[in-house]
């Protein structure tokens, strides 16, 4: 998490809904926000300045009254496309 404060503001977490049933809870959300210069990106690779916003999905189960685990699920590829990144798969140089 700290990384992502460095590097990404102002961060925005922006509830949209949530529901529960028994232990287990789930939260949709807008995550969005502007990078930073602080990102661990290279040149030509860096997307200071540059903003995204995607729809996001945590999912929460309690165990005896208290949070057991929280998955974060949302589209990384946005993200980078967003942002001018490379959003596609990976081919070392070379091959």
């Amino acid at each position: 998490m700290a990384i992502t404060k460095r590097a990404i503001s102002p961060l925005r977490i922006t509830g949209r809904s949530a529901f529960r049933d028994g232990d287990n809870i789930a939260v949709t959300w807008t995550f969005s926000g502007t990078f930073t210069g602080k990102t661990p990106f290279t040149p030509p690779d860096n997307p200071a300045g540059r903003s995204f916003s995607v729809p996001a999905t945590s999912v929460i189960a309690m165990r005896h009254g208290r949070v057991g685990s929280v998955d974060d699920y949302y589209n990384l590829a946005d993200i980078l496309r967003q942002v001018g990144l490379p959003a596609g798969p990976f081919t070392p140089p070379g091959a």
